[in-house]
C-alpha cells in the first residue's frame, strides 16, 4: 500500500514540472533497525518526454525510514555532500533547496520564490541560460551575492531587458549581480523564479538531522540502476551506521 501511494505521489509531483515529467527514484534505507529497504527502486514512466539531454540518465534520490517504510523526500546537507563524495555512480550530483528573496526593485517589494542550488545543478540537468551564463565554482562559497533569473520573472519584472545581464539588483540582504536569465522551458524546481548558488563553505553543510535538500543526479554511461541502488545502500547503511543520533532523530520524528 506505502509503494502504490509513494509511486501515486512521485507521478504528481513530476506532472507538476514541464520539463521533468519523467525520473528514476531511488529510495534508500535509512537503516534505523534495519539494513536492507523495504523497497528499493521506484521508476516513474510518463508518457511526455523529457526535455533534458539524455534524460533516461537522470535519477532522485530519496531516503527511506526503515523501521516505518515512510519515504523521506529529502536529503540533509551533510548526507548529500557524503553521498557525492563516496559515489561512483554518477557523472554528477546536485542538490537544491528553497531560498526565497526580496527583491526590492522599482516601487513594489516582492517576495520571490527562489532557490538554492549547489554547483553541478544545471550541468547535471544539461541545461544552460539563454542570456548569460551558469554559476561560476568560486561562487559557491558564503557570501557571493549573484542570482539566475527565470524566464517568466525577467519578462514580468524587468521587460525582458536585454541587457539585464550584470545589472546589479536590491534585495533585502543587499544587492546580488545578474549573471543569467534561464530558457522559458526551465522549470525546476516548479516555483522557483531564481536560483542562487549555495555557500558550500559554510556551517550549515554539516548538518545532518535536517532534511531539506532534493537532489538530481545523472548515471555514468554504462551504470545500470540496479547498480546504482547497490551503492546508494551500502553508502546510506554506512553513514547511518556511522551517525546514529541523526538516524534516531529521524525516527523520533517519525512517531516512534
Amino acid at each position: 500500500m506505502n509503494l502504490l501511494k509513494d509511486l501515486r505521489y512521485s507521478i504528481r509531483s513530476l506532472l507538476k514540472h514541464p520539463g521533468f515529467s519523467a525520473l528514476v527514484v531511488i529510495t534508500l534505507a535509512l537503516g534505523i533497525g534495519a539494513n536492507t529497504a523495504i523497497f528499493s527502486l521506484v521508476q516513474a514512466v510518463l508518457l511526455r518526454s523529457l526535455a533534458f539531454p539524455e534524460s533516461n540518465k537522470l535519477v532522485v534520490i530519496k531516503d527511506q525510514n526503515g523501521k516505518t517504510g515512510e519515504t523521506i523526500p529529502s536529503v540533509s546537507p551533510a548526507d548529500f555532500f557524503d553521498w557525492k563524495r563516496q559515489s561512483q555512480s554518477f557523472t554528477t550530483l546536485a542538490a537544491y533547496s528553497g531560498g526565497p528573496i526580496t527583491l526590492l526593485e522599482g516601487e513594489e517589494s516582492e517576495l520571490i520564490p527562489a532557490a538554492r542550488v549547489t554547483d553541478e545543478f544545471l550541468s547535471t540537468l544539461g541545461a544552460q541560460p539563454m542570456l548569460g551564463r551558469a554559476f561560476a565554482p568560486e561562487e559557491f562559497k558564503t557570501g557571493s551575492n549573484v542570482i539566475i533569473l527565470s524566464h517568466r520573472l525577467w519578462q514580468r519584472r524587468f521587460g525582458g531587458d536585454p541587457n539585464i545581464v550584470a545589472k546589479t539588483l536590491a534585495v533585502s540582504q543587499g544587492r546580488v549581480t545578474v549573471v543569467g536569465v534561464m530558457p522559458p522551458d526551465f522549470k525546476l524546481p516548479a516555483y522557483a523564479e531564481a536560483w542562487t548558488p549555495l555557500g558550500q563553505d559554510s556551517g550549515e553543510m554539516q548538518l545532518r538531522a535536517s532534511r531539506y535538500f532534493d537532489t538530481v543526479a545523472r548515471l555514468r554511461p554504462n551504470v545500470t540502476l540496479p547498480q546504482a541502488e547497490a551503492e546508494m545502500q551500502a553508502i546510506s547503511a554506512r553513514l547511518a551506521s556511522q551517525y546514529p543520533e541523526a538516524d534516531r532523530h529521524l525516527a523520533r520524528n517519525s512517531g516512534r
